[in-house]
């Protein structure tokens, strides 16, 4: 069953209002915060912690194999008032693998602080048809880097099936090449405060920077399917 966008927002508002403490530790930065802004970047935007694990198995009958991604980035195809179309890259263990996403804000706060995110085969398949795919995710951005936007924090809520395993799921994401000292304090100490942070799953390295250099430019001009 598909939930509704603004339900699962509201269900993961109220969801979210007994971890908010009490002075700055752990606050999020939503007076007026815009995903928009997070978003619009020409660099990419790396997947540096998250809650939930990055490897899952894939089993046929009495077979199974074990999946890794790593490498995880996002690459801005483009970017409008209503809608973020970006594509993304990743390594399958080890095997580049690129997925574009449409990204819709369509909640009703000014500036939207969300989007609903599904997954398109094709970017073009996005004008052709207003739906998309596979994935369907509401991300509600909860914490942007003061000033520099260099790290943010997204709430990631599952749109199909159950709802209640994922209310505490977050992903980290630094702006541009991870530095040594990442992630910020702030960030940080949102992450660790907020999210569920029982065991934090980092699927970037250093490595990645050179999985960039061989892949990323494909990542910015096509989806592979």
């Amino acid at each position: 069953m598909t939930m509704d966008h603004s339900l699962a927002l509201a269900i993961l508002l109220v969801a979210m209002c007994p971890q908010i403490e009490s002075g700055t530790e752990g606050e999020d930065n939503d007076g007026d915060i815009d995903i928009r802004e997070a978003l619009n970047t020409s660099e990419p935007l790396w997947l540096f912690w998250q809650s939930d694990k990055n490897s899952f198995s894939v089993c046929s009958d009495d077979y199974c194999i074990n999946e890794t991604e790593t490498c995880i980035r996002n690459v801005m195809i483009d970017i409008s008032s209503e809608v973020y179309l970006f594509n993304q890259a990743m390594l399958l263990n080890g095997e580049p693998v690129t997925t574009g996403y449409i990204g819709k804000f369509n909640d009703v706060k000014t500036p939207p602080k969300s989007m609903e995110v599904s997954e398109i085969g094709e970017i073009r398949d996005y004008f052709a048809k207003d739906s998309g795919s596979g994935l369907h995710q509401l991300w509600v951005l909860q914490y942007l880097q003061p000033e520099d936007h260099h790290c943010m924090v997204f709430f990631i809520q599952e749109l199909e099936g159950a709802i209640q395993d994922d209310l505490n799921n977050c992903q980290m994401y630094i702006k541009g090449e991870p530095q040594h000292s990442d992630p910020p304090n702030g960030c940080q100490t949102f992450f660790k405060a907020r999210c569920n942070a029982t065991q934090i799953y980092k699927p970037y390295s250093t490595t990645c920077k050179e999985v960039v250099k061989l892949t990323d430019t494909t990542a910015n001009s096509a989806v592979r399917t």
